[in-house]
């Protein structure tokens, strides 16, 4: 799951499922030009939980976002299918503020 305020921050996060015991090494690459890939690793993968988190501090609205997380431990190693995502369609707008309406009188309503 993604979410950007108002195309600014952008923050994915993925469910890792069941806490795997053993210790446990993430890795998420990604591009946010998938018709001019420059594949880039998550420079601040976190663990929280049952998630596994990265953050930038801007996006590419416009642009598809590929991503691909896999993860590594002493029984082996798992890639995810590669996930595309349209930055836009996880917005979540800015809270209003300063809102001001002219004056208006009962029979303008």
């Amino acid at each position: 799951r993604c979410q950007s305020d108002s195309l600014g921050p952008f923050t994915c996060w993925w469910n890792r499922g069941r806490d795997p015991i053993i210790h446990t090494t993430y890795n998420l690459t990604y591009t946010f030009n998938v018709q001019n890939p420059e594949i880039q690793v998550c420079p601040n993968l976190s663990t929280e939980d049952d998630f596994v988190k990265c953050r930038w501090d801007t996006t590419n609205g416009g642009n598809v976002h590929l991503f691909e997380m896999s993860a590594l431990n002493a029984l082996g190693s798992s890639t995810s299918s590669p996930l595309q995502i349209d930055p836009g369609h996880y917005v979540k707008p800015g809270n209003v503020e300063q809102l001001r309406t002219p004056e208006v009188g009962s029979d303008s309503l």
